[in-house]
């Protein structure tokens, strides 16, 4: 392995402060449902994950080999761990979701999807228009989606307004 490939798999938070944060992790966290947050120097959420048993959980992402896995990237990136615990599994599931739609930490990409989802809608009214948009609202008569692709699908309302005559202005 060449000395630059070498630099590259060396872990950006230092073995000591790793150390210690996996002996808060073993005194403190129980094995029960919680959720979970991991937090970077400037004090960001970087991460929100769930357990059915936080201490097991945590404990994995200390085993985890930097830089190959995900779970060793978001431990070397943040600098404390902090929980909430929970009643139920499905009380730590709730609580991750609201948590990332709240923060919209950096590694959790399932929840950032919904930012960039787009609806066709289809306004009421005597002169209906097709248009592309983020939201539902109480003038739109119909709504289809959501949609991944912006471009697509302003391209599929350009096309629907041509074959359909509809207009594509507000006026």
């Amino acid at each position: 392995m060449s000395r630059s490939r070498k630099a590259q798999r060396v872990a950006p938070i230092p073995s000591a402060d790793l150390e210690q944060l996996r002996c808060r992790v073993r005194a403190l966290a129980e094995n029960r449902p919680a959720v979970y947050r991991m937090t970077d120097a400037a004090g960001r959420i970087i991460y929100v994950g769930k357990a059915k048993r936080l201490r097991t959980r945590l404990l994995t992402y200390f085993r985890a080999e930097y830089p190959d896995d995900k779970a060793a990237r978001i431990l070397y990136a943040a600098t404390d761990i902090a929980w909430d615990y929970v009643p139920s599994e499905f009380a730590a599931y709730l609580g991750e979701l609201r948590q990332i739609r709240r923060h919209r930490p950096h590694f959790n990409y399932r929840g950032n999807v919904t930012r960039r989802s787009v609806l066709i809608k289809m306004s009421g009214g005597p002169a209906p228009r097709i248009y592309a948009g983020g939201t539902v609202s109480r003038d739109d008569l119909r709504c289809y989606g959501p949609f991944q692709s912006l471009g697509r699908t302003l391209e599929a309302v350009r096309t629907l307004n041509d074959l359909l005559g509809i207009r594509d202005c507000r006026a």
